[in-house]
């Protein structure tokens, strides 16, 4: 089951500060209530910020969208062995469904209306 959660609360869940603490139930940015039954192993960052977050937490990125075909350079080897998914504004749904990820952090929209 593929879910785009409020990466912030998703990534510190995955610190070893909450090792045991799963089953966790967060609210999406759609208002609905997400269990994540047990610490995701393997993710997929939908945008940049998300990877930037999964490193610098020393969690790896199993799969990364692209901008313009090219991975964000300063992420460097963090992010070398991650799955290509595709450009960031059309990720590529069935690699994802093959890869099958415990957990998926997406950007509901680009730009919020200010």
């Amino acid at each position: 089951m593929l879910r785009s959660i409020t990466a912030f609360a998703v990534l510190a869940c995955t610190t070893s500060a909450f090792a045991g603490a799963f089953p966790v139930t967060l609210t999406d940015s759609s208002g609905a209530e997400v269990t994540i039954p047990t610490e995701p192993a393997n993710v997929a960052a939908l945008w940049v910020a998300a990877a930037d977050m999964l490193v610098a937490l020393d969690r790896p990125v199993g799969g990364i969208t692209t901008y313009e075909g090219a991975r964000p350079v300063y992420l460097g080897d963090a992010v070398a062995k991650a799955v290509d998914l595709g450009d960031i504004t059309a990720p590529n749904l069935e690699i994802m469904a093959i890869e099958g990820y415990d957990l998926t952090i997406g950007l509901t929209r680009y730009n919020a209306p200010y």
